[in-house]
């Protein structure tokens, strides 16, 4: 892969982590549970899950690097 398309999808990943911080944190926020937050915002738990766990890696690489 050519570095452009390299940086190109290390930029993606990282405006995905964002936005999926940002649902995260507007979840924690609402005083739903999960569950009920998932399924009003059309989102699957599993989806949710997966995309926190995601997050949390990527700040223990950010902690660990340091």
């Amino acid at each position: 892969m050519s570095n452009i398309a390299t940086a190109i999808t290390e930029i993606k990943t990282r405006v995905s982590l964002q936005e999926w911080q940002q649902r995260i944190l507007d979840c924690q926020n609402s005083g739903m549970s999960v569950k009920a937050w998932c399924r009003e915002n059309g989102i699957s738990t599993g989806a949710y899950y997966f995309h926190l766990r995601k997050i949390r890696e990527s700040v223990l690489e950010e902690v660990t690097a340091k």
